[in-house]
């Protein structure tokens, strides 16, 4: 059976909440062991990668998001990440957090893992992964796509082919 060389697979792992206990770490790995098994082109993440950044002081935000980090190493094909609530470090007034702090807010996501919105290319399907999350400056945060990723999603869209399949995180 000849293989569709424009097929390809993807493993979607959403919600992961890495943290210390609750058997987090080892329930992860043993997600990834299958995912690596199943040899999907890669993994494409939908936010909430770490329990909580939130409301957490930057020693506890640091230490998941270096958790995370470490076991998603495991990982045997690239990993596409997106940006969800739980990774925006220090906004509930209870972390204790400075919004002077260079990882501030989304800053913390952006400097650990990459850019919280941009796209790629696979086998003629364009990626776009969004950035949905909004600090209201008000110890809460909001569903929103803020006017400059407006933009930017505007001259993606300009610069891809209309017949071009776009699968959106």
């Amino acid at each position: 059976e000849e293989k569709d060389k424009d097929a390809f697979s993807v493993a979607f792992m959403t919600d992961i909440h890495i943290e210390y206990g609750k058997n987090a770490v080892a329930g992860f790995e043993k997600a990834l062991d299958t995912v690596n098994q199943l040899k999907p082109d890669f993994i494409l993440t939908g936010g909430d990668l770490v329990a909580d950044a939130l409301g957490q002081s930057y020693g506890r935000a640091d230490s998941l998001y270096n958790l995370y980090k470490a076991v998603i190493k495991k990982a045997e094909v690239p990993v596409y990440n997106t940006m969800g609530n739980h990774e925006i470090y220090g906004i509930y007034s209870r972390s204790g957090a400075d919004p002077a702090n260079p990882e501030y807010g989304e800053k913390m996501f952006e400097k650990r893992i990459g850019a919280s919105y941009y796209s790629f290319m696979h086998k003629g399907w364009k990626f776009m992964v969004l950035n949905s999350i909004e600090d209201t400056r008000k110890n809460r945060y909001t569903g929103l796509i803020d006017s400059t990723q407006i933009e930017w999603i505007k001259s993606e869209l300009n610069n891809t082919a209309p017949e071009t399949p776009i699968v959106i995180s």
